[in-house]
């Protein structure tokens, strides 16, 4: 086959699809496409009115593509979005948002968008909120600063005023919530207590049992009230065991057998006496830190001085009476520097976006407080000392693992676990296992293979031979790109791509006649691949 000069320099049309190269671009910069548009009206669901000034804005509906066009509504509450990508004649799918100050957003879906056309009567009403209203008291007193929260499709939480009352506005409505009721703390040192229980609505102890509250558009859901519940209490004294005086300023947490995280801690006082108060009837397990907490200057300052315990056994408590005679004796602790004994080990799924977890290791000389540092290849992490660690994309074909510090009145020591290896994802590559011609279009099927996307660019190519003219003949084989197009596969996925053939290539193919056109697939991320092409 030959191929003169003139066809050989020539610059080539407009490009979508080559056979024989790949390059990496962005998936959207090589499409041409046309675009359509969306109209239609915004109204107040509750009076009917046409809303002007909302904020209507249209998103690819399912699409990776992170796009959206918004206009406001004039004030016949009418809008048109336009210069919306299409898809060709085949439409693409739309999702319609309107907004506005004081209401409740509505939203339409799948609006199909075509080329030189205009979806209109889109049609989308804004509903006005709810709100629920009531009185906390107890003892038939008013209780001011308890916090009341909604919850439900949203969540909204209001304080009560000096009177017991709150209001909870912006409620969507036509919904119902579950309307909790957190009581007042007041705090001491490095402990708070209530006297009070939280509730649900209608006394619910628990979120299982709330009754709904149904909230209405433009209206207010009163007598939501609750009549807030005294708890049972642990009293007792904490004294040294060497020499039997009070321990003042170190905390007493009381945990709930059986019932979640349910907790109350308080700190004793000059006396070592303690109430631990605001408990619900029930069994608890009693702990004493172990920490001595003194505040000077409106800072709190707790040094783990005695060694912690639990108590020696269950204590009951019967709501509102107090359980009394709960006393402990602490042993002081030791002078030395901590000792580790088996240092921290990490855990956790070696993958980017897992959560790594930092155990603390086993340690000696009870150590009074633990710091945590994250280290990538042995050296820290800036900013992260928490016991967990997101692992990031930087961190693939490296190794992490994490520093524990010890530390107590006589001293520091750190321990660091073994490493834990995070692989390189295998890198996605498309291979081609079809390929169709109709007209000046080559549809290329290719499958992605590997851990990651297939992204690059498609290229067919053609080697042409060409002989020379005159005394010295020499025949030599060019290269010829006739079509190139942009790839974006998900990892383990098939696509169908549509190359558009250039004019040499056109004109080859149609040369080629029956026996068809040997053409090299290539590329970046392209497996290379010759196929014959009729």
């Amino acid at each position: 086959m030959q191929l003169g000069p003139s066809t050989l320099h020539r610059a080539p049309a407009v490009i979508a699809l080559t056979a024989l190269g790949v390059m990496a671009v962005p998936a959207t910069s090589w499409a041409i496409v046309d675009t359509g548009a969306i109209s239609g009206v915004i109204t107040n669901q509750h009076t009917g009115d046409p809303v002007g000034g909302a904020r209507v804005c249209a998103s690819p509906y399912l699409s990776a593509r992170n796009t959206s066009a918004c206009v406001a509504t004039d004030g016949s509450g009418e809008f048109k979005i336009e210069g919306l990508e299409s898809n060709g004649a085949t439409g693409e799918k739309y999702e319609v948002s309107a907004s506005h100050a004081g209401l409740v957003n509505a939203y339409a879906y799948e609006i199909v968008v075509k080329a030189g056309e205009t979806t209109d009567n889109v049609v989308l009403s804004l509903s006005e909120f709810g709100s629920i209203r009531g009185v906390v008291t107890a003892g038939g007193v008013p209780v001011e600063d308890v916090d009341v929260c909604a919850d439900g499709p949203g969540f909204g939480c209001e304080h009560t005023a000096g009177h017991g009352e709150y209001e909870i506005t912006d409620l969507a409505p036509g919904s119902s919530y579950r309307v909790y009721f957190e009581p007042p703390y007041k705090c001491a040192l490095e402990a708070c207590s209530t006297p009070y229980l939280s509730q649900y609505w209608d006394a619910a102890p628990v979120y299982e049992a709330a009754r709904l509250v149904t909230v209405e558009e433009d209206e207010t859901t009163s007598s939501i009230n609750a009549a807030l519940q005294t708890g049972g209490a642990i009293a007792g004294k904490v004294t040294s065991a060497a020499t039997g005086k009070p321990i003042a300023g170190t905390v007493v947490c009381a945990y709930a057998i059986g019932v979640g995280e349910e907790e109350a801690c308080v700190v004793t006082n000059a006396a070592g006496e303690y109430t631990d108060i605001g408990l619900p009837t029930g069994t608890y397990e009693l702990e004493f830190d172990g920490n001595v907490c003194v505040e000077s200057h409106g800072e709190t300052t707790c040094t783990r001085q005695w060694v912690e315990q639990y108590y020696q056994g269950l204590v009951s408590v019967t709501q509102p009476a107090t359980t009394s005679g709960v006393n402990i004796a602490l042993v002081e602790r030791g002078h030395e520097k901590p000792l580790s004994n088996a240092a921290p080990a990490v855990t956790g799924t070696a993958t980017v976006g897992s959560t790594l977890m930092c155990s603390q290791g086993s340690w000696g000389n009870l150590p009074t407080s633990f710091t945590y540092q994250w280290l990538r290849n042995g050296t820290a992490i800036a900013g992260q000392t928490g016991t967990t660690y997101t692992v990031a994309i930087a961190d693939e074909g490296t190794s992490l693992s994490c520093t524990v510090t010890a530390t107590d009145g006589a001293g520091s020591t750190a321990a660091t676990s073994t490493a834990l290896a995070i692989a390189k994802p295998t890198p996605g590559v498309a291979g081609v296992t079809g390929v169709s011609v109709k007209g000046s279009e080559a549809s290329v099927t290719l499958k992605c293979t590997g851990q990651t996307a297939c992204v690059g660019k498609l290229e067919l190519l053609v080697h042409v031979t060409v002989r020379g003219h005159g005394k010295h003949k020499k025949t030599t084989v060019h290269t010829v790109v006739i079509g190139t197009a942009a790839l974006l596969i998900v990892a383990n996925a098939s696509k169908t791509v549509e190359v558009h053939l250039d004019s040499a290539g056109q004109k080859l193919l149609h040369a080629a006649g029956r026996k068809g056109l040997k053409v090299e697939f290539t590329g970046s991320g392209v497996t290379t691949a010759t196929k014959t092409v009729k």
